[in-house]
């Protein structure tokens, strides 16, 4: 298992040039470029289709402890999943956030899935991720707002009512 700076991870994953539309980053990864912690262990990926077609050509595919079929790459830094433990992949991947040019998994999804295994986080506290949440979720609100707001009430959308 490696270990190190996220964005080593990240460029590494970067290198592989896997498809973003096939793929999600998700366990630490998310936690990790929104600055909730700031060392990851390895990079934990699902992948479908080209992407995951691609990552069995770089490797050999082997059966994950939990049954899933997974592809290690970079001495293990990068575990790319073709499952994950029963949960819909194909929703965590479309729902997935761009960060950087990366797709990651909604820290929602995170969440929900560090809680459902019953355990603790090993890294963050569940209170930290929704504190995360919701600070991002009222900062995306607040923007938007005063986006309307400008536009509504700005010169350039005064100047475009008065010439239609």
């Amino acid at each position: 298992m490696a270990e190190g700076s996220a964005l080593s991870f990240f460029g590494k994953l970067r290198a592989l040039d896997l498809p973003t539309a096939d793929y999600a980053i998700f366990g630490s990864g998310p936690l990790a470029v929104r600055g909730l912690i700031e060392e990851v262990h390895d990079l934990d990926v699902v992948a479908r289709g080209t992407a995951w077609e691609q990552a069995k050509g770089l490797g050999e595919v082997r059966t994950a402890p939990e049954g899933d079929p997974v592809v290690w790459l970079e001495g293990g830094a990068i575990e790319v999943f073709g499952g994950w433990l029963g949960w819909d992949i194909d929703m965590l991947i479309d729902n997935a956030e761009v960060i950087d040019g990366l797709p990651f998994a909604r820290l929602e999804d995170v969440l929900a899935f560090k809680l459902s295994l019953g355990g603790e986080l090993r890294f963050v506290s569940p209170a930290a991720i929704r504190t995360y949440i919701v600070g991002a979720m009222s900062t995306r609100e607040g923007c938007l707002l005063v986006s309307i707001r400008r536009w509504t009430t700005g010169p350039s959308h005064r100047a475009q009512n008065s010439s239609t």
